[in-house]
This record gives C-alpha cells, structure tokens and sequence, in this order.
C-alpha cells in the first residue's frame, strides 16, 4: 500500500509539473528530448534484431474488440514470432485489452508457452515499470512510431534496454489525435522518470 501512495504523490507532482512547462512555454524543449529517444532505434520487423521478449503496449478496445491500433500491435508481434526475432511476448494492459489481445492471437495460434501476461499495465509508464520487474532487461517494444520514441525513453530512464518495432500497418483516422496528445504524454514522461 505504501507503494500505492508512493506512486500517486509521484503521478501527482510529475502532472503539476506536466502543467507548469505548459503554461511558461517550457515543453517544446522537454518534449523534444523525449522524441529524440527514438532517433536509429525504431525498426520495421524484418530489419528489427533478434530479442528474448518483445512487449506488446496495450491500447484501448471497444465493445471487447481491439481498435485497430491495438490489432496493428498484435498482428506485429506475431510477425517477429513467426520471423524469429522473438521467442517470446509480453503483453501487458488491462484486462479487456489483454483478452482482445489473446483473441487474435489464439486466431494466429500463437502458442501459451511463448505468451507472459501482464495484467497491471495502465499506462506506458507502468508497462515498461512492469517489464523490468518481471527481470526483463532488453526487449523490442511493438507500438505505433509516434508512441515508440516515448517508450524508449521511459524504458532508459527505468534501466531497460529497449529497441522499437513499428506498427503502422494502416493510416488511423485518429492520427492528428494521437500526435497531439503524444506531446503532452511526453512531457509528462519526463517529469514521471525524473
């Protein structure tokens, strides 16, 4: 529990924080820092080295089906199975997106032994958090490119040795979105990890 509080005062400060570099203009440098943990790290499957684990982040699913984005992620992860350059996927998200997540691998029969869940990834954050107290200390993570250089940068700052695994398999109609609220999430992941 104490851990609880711990974590809360920390997402707490780190949003006062978020909040702060907005509001004096201070977030285009943070932000740009955050985006520069990409750069050379972020690879397509065939061209992706080989890797133990690699952590598929969870997403948002509607009425029980995964959105798009979410397919994208599983779909890529099965590919870096199938092509070898996993042996294994962590799949880490909250419970209806971890079950979304095992239907189109159970469609894909993918096999139990190569699955390890995570069923306590909320965010990003607590993914990557989650990954390196399992006693994972490299992996591929699979995401779309405007969330994968957000990701690596949480996973420097947590000890993870990390290379991304693009998935845009298709335009979303949300990209705009996506990019925006990628701004104000990487600020916020500076100040999370700081």
């Amino acid at each position: 529990m104490a851990s609880d509080a711990a974590d809360a005062r920390i997402r707490t400060g780190a949003r006062r924080r978020t909040l702060l570099s907005f509001a004096t203009f201070g977030w285009r440098g943070i932000a740009a820092e955050v985006q520069r943990a990409g750069e050379g790290r972020i690879f397509s499957v065939d061209a992706a080295p080989p890797h133990d684990v690699a952590l598929i982040l969870g997403a948002r699913v509607r009425e029980g089906r995964a959105t798009a984005v979410l397919e994208d992620r599983v779909l890529t992860a099965i590919e870096l199975i199938q092509e070898q350059k996993a042996r294994r996927l962590l799949l880490s998200g909250l419970p209806d997106e971890l079950e979304a997540m095992r239907g189109i691998l159970d469609a894909h029969a993918i096999s139990p032994e190569a699955l390890i869940w995570d069923p306590k990834g909320l965010h990003t954050f607590e993914s990557i958090h989650n990954t390196r107290a399992l006693g994972h200390r490299e992996v591929l993570i699979v995401s779309q490119a405007f969330h994968l250089p957000r990701s690596l940068f949480i996973a420097d700052r947590l000890g993870l040795k990390a290379l991304g695994v693009a998935a845009d398999r298709r335009p979303y109609l949300q990209a705009k979105k996506f990019a925006q609220r990628e701004v104000f999430s990487s600020v916020l992941a500076y100040w999370m990890t700081r």
